[in-house]
């Protein structure tokens, strides 16, 4: 925006209470203001010279800086409006992760950790009593999994200790950017979730700056290596998997005389034989399932549960889209066509498992379940690895490859890059195939 500051006017001649006028436009629209004394005069003028000089935005309305109309408030009473208003638009993991960052910001730039709680290491009670505020009231507690703690003092010794938004110099947020990325331990973080961290800062800062708080975006830049080559995608160890047998024998072993049990077994049923993830399992309704009396079933997958804890979202809001967004219709085995109409029953609608509070089930809870009946053999394989166990299955029997990756919701280059391994080692049935074919 163009900035044009004039002479001053001078009509002492004209008898007028205030004759010297300070004359300067913004944009188009031309403004002005009246002494009594030429001193003041001239000092208003030199301080629109030396803020325009100095790059700062002026209103069009006012014709002033922007910077001397500026509200100084707290950088922690900021962040916890700017939470507020961004809180709808966002999925509960996004919650997560920005409340995560916006909670090592404020104590990071905070000028003592004391007065929190008494204990060895405050500054991590303080994240957690910054993150219990942050996050208070905003979901209703219908969920099972809530941690929300009492916070009646966090407002007031942010106030008291926290810096204010004029406080984030380039200097101070340099500062504050070496201590949000280092770990409980002292070490520092990978740099993955270091970026993580810093975008949530970044975006809160830029918000700021656009709503004239703070002058301009204070956040030092990160400096970004070129690297030699692209990464690649993680290669699944297809030999370090369960076999048909072993997996087979720990979704068995998975029921017991717990209340739980006989659901998760199912869920790991759902995953072996389907390929789904264990979030898709979790988050199945009766009513997608197409279960006949003989022969292939079918499975509508086309949400999931999203693990983010019931402090930031609702119940409908943790059962929401797939991972890539995609539905897809996944055949189902004779044998999970069985299991499943044993545990569904006359049901036609609802969740295939489901809490007394008719909730999905914990997926921390289902995983020490898993956990547990592996202990007799030693082994350590995930949830997860159930999934990736049907993958090498379909593509160790002979499954197009495009037919593998729509089963289980990828791309086929995706799969390729994860189960490159099934692949392996089959350089003499190919030759053997070819054989026939170039034999004519």
């Amino acid at each position: 925006m163009t900035v044009r500051v004039f002479a001053i006017q001078d009509r002492t001649d004209r008898g007028v209470p205030s004759p010297y006028v300070v004359r300067w436009q913004v944009g188009t629209q031309r403004k002005s203001k009246s002494f009594a004394f030429k001193t003041p005069a001239d000092q208003y003028r030199s301080r629109l010279i030396t803020a325009h000089s100095q790059g700062e935005r002026f209103d069009e309305r006012t014709g002033e800086p922007n910077s001397w109309h500026r509200t100084d408030v707290s950088l922690a009473e900021y962040a916890h409006t700017w939470l507020t208003e961004n809180w709808p638009t966002w999925q509960p993991k996004s919650r997560r992760s920005t409340v995560e960052g916006l909670a090592r910001l404020l104590v990071g730039a905070t000028h003592t950790k004391a007065g929190v709680t008494a204990t060895v290491d405050a500054e991590v009670v303080a994240r957690a009593e910054v993150r219990a505020w942050l996050t208070a009231g905003r979901v209703s507690k219908t969920t099972e999994n809530s941690t929300q703690a009492s916070t009646v003092e966090m407002p007031a010794w942010l106030a008291k200790h926290g810096d204010r938004l004029s406080d984030m110099t380039t200097t101070r947020c340099h500062e504050i950017n070496l201590a949000v990325t280092v770990k409980d331990d002292g070490q520092p973080m990978a740099a993955t979730t270091a970026a993580r961290q810093r975008s949530t800062i970044v975006a809160l800062l830029r918000a700021a700056a656009d709503a004239g708080h703070i002058e301009s975006m204070p956040w030092p830049a990160v400096r970004r290596f070129r690297t030699k080559t692209k990464q690649r995608s993680k290669i699944v160890d297809t030999t370090a998997l369960p076999s048909i047998d072993q997996t087979l024998t720990l979704i068995g072993s998975l029921r017991n005389t717990a209340a739980q049990s006989a659901g998760y077994s199912v869920l790991a049923a759902v995953c072996f034989y389907a390929g789904t993830r264990p979030g898709e399992a979790r988050a199945i309704d009766v009513s997608k399932l197409t279960l006949p009396a003989t022969g292939w079933g079918s499975l509508l997958v086309d949400q999931a549960v999203k693990d983010a804890g019931g402090d930031f979202g609702t119940v409908d809001e943790h059962i929401h889209v797939t991972k890539t967004g995609n539905d897809r219709v996944v055949p189902l085995a004779p044998q999970l066509v069985d299991i499943l109409s044993t545990h569904v029953g006359d049901r036609k609608s609802g969740l295939l498992v489901a809490t007394p509070r008719n909730l999905p089930v914990d997926h921390t809870n289902w995983a020490r379940a898993w956990a547990r009946a592996q202990r007799p053999g030693g082994t350590n394989w995930t949830l997860y690895d159930l999934r990736h166990a049907a993958a090498t299955t379909m593509l160790s029997a002979g499954i197009p490859i495009g037919e593998v990756a729509r089963r289980l919701g990828h791309s086929p280059e995706v799969l390729l890059s994860h189960y490159a391994g099934v692949l392996e080692g089959d350089e003499a049935a190919s030759n053997t195939k070819l054989e026939g074919v170039f034999d004519r």
